[in-house]
């Protein structure tokens, strides 16, 4: 049995934005500009996510060295990734259909 995923704000960000483009490969900063969460946020969501078979990972094949950055590792969407975006929407769908009550009158 698959361990269950906690969606939260910034998980559902990061399924979002990744199901905009489905067959795109993201890595971490890209996602962390693209959403506007922090990379210390993004990374260990994408880790988890990849724990749980939500994402592929693939290492980027560059020498660090001659890149002058460090190697990106790429997240890809699997079926079951794409298919919990599917649940985030209606997940945020829900926490954000609320009844507006103004203020009490003040006396």
């Amino acid at each position: 049995m698959a361990p269950r995923v906690v969606l939260t704000y910034p998980t559902c960000a990061v399924l979002l934005a990744m199901a905009s483009k489905p067959g795109h490969e993201w890595f971490g900063l890209e996602l962390a500009r693209v959403t506007g969460e922090y990379p210390g946020t993004v990374y260990p969501i994408l880790r988890r996510l990849c724990g749980q078979g939500m994402l592929t990972a693939r290492p980027e094949g560059v020498d660090p060295r001659a890149a002058f950055r460090a190697a990106r590792i790429y997240y890809r969407l699997t079926p079951a990734g794409l298919e919990l975006a599917r649940e985030a929407v209606e997940w945020l769908r829900q926490r954000s259909s609320f009844t507006h009550r103004p203020p009490p009158a003040e006396s």
